[in-house]
């Protein structure tokens, strides 16, 4: 991705995540799951950009963006895409993509969990993942942030025990 593009939605993604990110520390109070479904759906249209993004940045973009969210528990806490089950390579990386901005999130057992999940579902699809494993490791953070390893060595781990 050319540094003048990033460069624009990384300012776009600064200015919109504060607003974002107080409606979602809301919706984690509550009891009740948020019923505001013109907002859901800009917020998960703005995680899909997010994850485009990161699969066509560079390793050092790549770490500006989890640095971004990293600053906003609202929007770190509920980054996902749409419930769905990838059907295709591009919704499998782009659901691995959000797993790596996440970078571990509060607790890796909840990552291996959605990753176990995510390689089922993608194995039933007939998805070919050691690839696409492979290819957003390259963009993960190396930091092992709760002693299970790094999220580069985690999807490097599952690549090499995956077999397509």
């Amino acid at each position: 991705m050319t540094p003048l593009k990033f460069d624009e939605l990384i300012s776009a993604w600064r200015e919109l995540l504060p607003e974002v990110n107080t409606g979602l520390k809301a919706w984690g109070k509550s009891p009740a799951l948020p019923q505001d479904k013109p907002f859901i759906s800009r917020f998960h249209e703005m995680v899909e950009q997010m994850a485009t993004t990161y699969l066509q940045a560079s390793p050092e973009q790549c770490a500006e963006v989890r640095a971004l969210i990293r600053q906003f528990e609202g929007v770190w806490w509920c980054l996902r895409l749409p419930v769905r089950k990838p059907e295709g390579e591009r919704e499998f990386k782009l659901e691995l993509a959000v797993l790596s901005m996440r970078d571990h999130h509060k607790d890796t057992r909840d990552e291996l969990v959605t990753l176990s999940g995510l390689l089922r579902v993608a194995h039933e699809a007939g998805i070919r993942v050691a690839t696409a494993l492979k290819e957003v490791a390259a963009l993960s953070s190396n930091d092992d942030r709760y002693g299970m390893g790094s999220m580069r060595e985690i999807l490097e781990h599952y690549d090499a025990t995956t077999k397509n």
